[in-house]
């Protein structure tokens, strides 16, 4: 039986609402909190027009004891690593962009940031943490230098009383590292990389290995073929964890798991051996971490649950799991206290935009740190629509009622999400779900088998068969079709990436569709693995390379069974997309012209694969609807 649970919320003069508004004007790229949960520092950015980071970004730290805050201003960039001093007293965060990468510092209450000069020539710090020795604070860059195709990796002090850098502890040939920890006593360091890089589009293997500074061992901790990463120390230095997805060729459809060894080595233990969810949320990145508790028993981590993106727990030991946030809601770039008892996220949910929060994760309370620019209580409502595919696999999505007359069905957009192991959320506008809702269309946003969040089964449920969770898609509107919900008349259709794809696919096996709108899609699988960046996902979608299957190759290519699509379909893609090339929307639209479909096609320059500033989205959205109301 198809279930629909209800999420209430009020819509309050929405009227004078534009899609821009929607967008909103600032988004959050870091949240952190010091050690001793007496200081959080926010950065956030301002939508460009033309590109994301046009603006200054804005770095504010406030006082949680006193209630107080600063700001300062930043210059245009990317900015994360946020690491503090073991005092609390300072916190260093690298700034990187085209070209460049920097390491910058904070002294709190002694005036704005500053940038520290690059310990070595030419060489790139990516990481780095903090140790007290001889009384003084020091921090430690970890830093990578490529020359003629030799990498050279270096652990460089830097006394923060002097300002001044020291020389390198250690030096490393030979071995590409990209991320690093320190341990607690300062002798050594769990580094991830490998010693035969190909520089693969891809990425390589990435081994865990130990680090002797005083040495210069170097011992391998992780078994197998894989991906580590995150690692991160025992308060005592006795072991080391961290985060393994193995075989790397299946990218991040594979299941995370978080490891533990000996840190001089031994067998390695699975501590999520018994969690059924994949570890990391959907942006876990290189500047998210493991979070040890100070007796060194359990690892606190962000993490997915269906829909969500909550806080969990694991016993280091037993790997028995504990939630420590609940509800409906997504938690991102989670920083936890030194005591593991409190952490900072950035805290949302379908309608109720971004804010930075402080989480009590002993009583599951919470704390509003600071509001984004969006009111909390002026959108639609949201709800968890449950059905069953044809095989009578439980599914799920979101369901979000448009501004419309209640009294009878009205029109619904189909939102499909990127990957393939992508997954929609409980994060606020997902799919630009309430701006499509304040224009008066219901929106769906199902997820199919392969979406990431749930199961290892129902996550890799399209390995080898891409393409073929179109049948989920279908289900899941004829459910809401036979529930009354929508218009069968009045269904539409987006998707972006691999969600383009789909919606591809799902329009050469129905004719439910009134229109379509679709932004970057693959059209044909060969041509994609030909040109595109990252040319690995049509391998694991399809069973191997074109060579090993090229009927799979023929069969899931949509420009192969244009014919069979019968609705208007608009293409959008951007002038610098390296992931999908241009020419897949491109030769697509042409070969629906032949065919005489109702087509457009929307070149959106100076834009990548994922579409940035305010003028690019609105033009998306506009053009969106207004193609939608035509037909």
């Amino acid at each position: 039986m198809h279930a629909v649970l209800l999420l209430l919320c009020l819509i309050a003069d929405p009227a004078s609402w534009t899609p821009a508004d929607l967008l909103g004007r600032w988004r959050y790229q870091a949240v952190t909190l010091s050690p001793g949960a007496s200081h959080a520092a926010t950065v956030r950015y301002q939508m460009g027009e033309n590109r994301t980071l046009d603006a200054p970004l804005a770095l504010r730290v406030h006082d949680l004891i006193n209630k107080s805050a600063e700001e300062f201003q930043l210059p245009p960039a990317r900015y994360g690593y946020f690491r503090w001093s073991p005092g609390g007293d300072a916190v260093a965060f690298l700034r990187w962009g085209r070209g460049f990468t920097e390491l910058w510092m904070l002294r709190v209450g002694q005036g704005p940031p500053f940038r520290i000069s690059d310990p070595v020539q030419t060489a790139t710090v990516f990481d780095f943490d903090w140790i007290d020795r001889d009384d003084r604070s020091r921090l430690v860059a970890f830093s990578a230098r490529l020359e003629a195709g030799q990498s050279t990796f270096l652990v460089t002090p830097f006394d923060i009383e002097d300002e001044v850098w020291g020389e390198p502890w250690c030096r490393l040939d030979g071995y590409l590292v990209s991320q690093a920890a320190l341990s607690h006593g300062g002798t050594q360091v769990a580094i991830v990389g490998t010693a035969t890089p190909s520089f693969r589009p891809a990425g390589d293997p990435r081994e865990l290995h130990r680090l002797d500074l005083e040495t210069g061992e170097l011992t391998r901790l992780s078994v197998g073929v894989g991906i580590a990463s995150h690692p991160v120390f025992a308060p005592d230095d006795s072991w080391v964890a961290w985060v393994w997805e193995p075989a790397p060729h299946l990218l991040s459809a594979t299941h995370r798991e978080i490891h533990r060894v000996p840190s001089t080595g031994g067998p390695v233990h699975v501590v999520s051996a018994d969690f059924p969810y994949s570890i990391g949320n959907g942006i876990f990145g290189a500047d998210e971490k493991l979070w040890v508790t100070p007796a060194g028993k359990q690892v606190v981590v962000a993490t997915q649950q269906g829909m969500a993106d909550h806080v969990l727990s694991l016993d280091i030991d037993t790997g028995r799991s504990r939630w420590l946030t609940h509800g409906r809601c997504s938690f991102k770039h989670l920083s936890v206290a030194r005591d593991g008892r409190q952490a900072l996220a950035i805290h949302s949910a379908p309608q109720m935009p971004e804010q930075v929060t402080l989480l009590d994760l002993q009583r599951s309370v919470s704390t509003v740190v600071e509001h984004g620019d969006l009111p909390q209580s002026r959108f639609a409502v949201c709800r968890t629509f449950s059905y069953h595919g044809d095989d009578d696999t439980p599914l799920e999505g979101l369901l979000i009622p448009g501004r419309q007359d209640s009294s009878k069905p009205g029109p619904l957009v189909v939102a499909l999400h990127g990957g393939s192991f992508g997954r929609h959320t409980f994060r606020f506008n997902e799919g630009f779900a309430q701006s499509f809702a304040h224009a008066g269309y219901s929106v769906f946003l199902p997820n199919p088998r392969g979406s990431a969040g749930y199961d290892q089964e129902f996550s890799r449920g399209n390995l080898g068969r891409f393409g073929e969770e179109a049948t989920d898609v279908l289900a899941g509107v004829e459910a809401l079709v036979d529930e009354g919900l929508v218009d069968p008349s009045q269904i539409f259709l987006t998707g972006s990436s691999y969600g383009a794809y789909l919606g591809l696919e799902t329009l050469t096996r129905h004719h439910r569709f009134r229109a379509a709108a679709l932004t970057a899609p693959v059209s044909d699988w060969r041509d994609f693995y030909e040109t595109s960046d990252l040319a690995t996902l049509a391998a694991m979608g399809l069973g191997g390379t074109p060579e090993q299957q090229p009927r799979a190759y023929r069969e899931a290519s949509p420009i192969h069974r244009a014919s069979q699509i019968r609705v208007p379909v608009l293409f959008f893609h951007g002038e610098w997309d390296r992931r999908v090339p241009v020419s897949q929307s491109r030769r697509m639209h042409e070969r629906l012209q032949d065919l005489s479909v109702p087509t457009e096609f929307h070149l959106l320059f100076r834009q990548g694969h994922v579409f940035q500033g305010r003028v690019a989205q609105t033009e998306w959205l506009e053009a969106t609807w207004d193609w939608f109301r035509r037909h």
